[in-house]
């Protein structure tokens, strides 16, 4: 699908999933055997008259929303469209199928200004931990730090926050871009939709 042509119907709070080239993008999709390497989610920024992206990434190739600056690595919100001109790699849209309350359009405005400009995850280890899953072995589980945050991490607290993912006891940083291309435990009345690849 054109992205010109999902962004007619795009809602926010939307999975967009990347399949990058880089090395860290390729070691990621090795290590969670998975052809997802990045994540984000949309956001409607009315203000702005365009379609974002909110994510957590090293990415700076891209000038932020609300700063108009490039060269941040972290949590940023992007224009979507210039995001995917500037990719080199693969991009799918799963559209979360539901309703959106203005109570959720709301708590994502405020969470989003919260996180925005959180520096990426500092812990290499807690990324690992996140894409390694030993059953029983404590030690290769997360403990919750949203202190700096990775791509997934970013977007399990943003749909719990806005109430469209459950809290299943498993935190934020434990979740991986190949975790929300499978099922995904969403609250009633929602559903994660088939994965549509874009192309700019």
């Amino acid at each position: 699908m054109r992205y010109s042509e999902y962004r007619d119907q795009a809602r926010s709070l939307d999975i967009v999933l990347f399949s990058g080239k880089g090395r860290i993008s390729e070691a990621i999709k090795w290590i969670t055997k998975s052809d997802k390497s990045h994540i984000a989610l949309t956001l409607h920024m009315h203000e702005y008259n365009c379609l974002t992206l909110f994510e957590s990434t090293t990415l700076s190739d891209t000038n932020d929303i609300l700063t108009g600056k490039k060269g941040s690595k972290g949590v940023q919100l992007v224009n979507m469209s210039s995001r995917l001109n500037n990719y080199e790699g693969k991009v799918w849209v799963r559209p979360i199928l539901g309703p959106r309350t203005h109570k959720q359009k709301k708590a994502a405005m405020d969470f989003m200004r919260e996180f925005h400009g959180r520096p990426y995850e500092k812990n290499q280890i807690e990324l690992v931990r996140s894409a390694v899953d030993l059953p029983g072995i404590r030690f290769m589980k997360n403990e919750p730090d949203a202190s700096s945050v990775f791509c997934s991490e970013l977007t399990a607290l943003m749909l719990r926050h806005v109430g469209i993912m459950n809290h299943n006891g498993e935190p934020a940083n434990e979740f991986t871009p190949a975790d929300f291309s499978k099922d995904i435990d969403l609250a009633d009345g929602y559903k994660a939709g088939e994965l549509i690849q874009l192309t700019p």
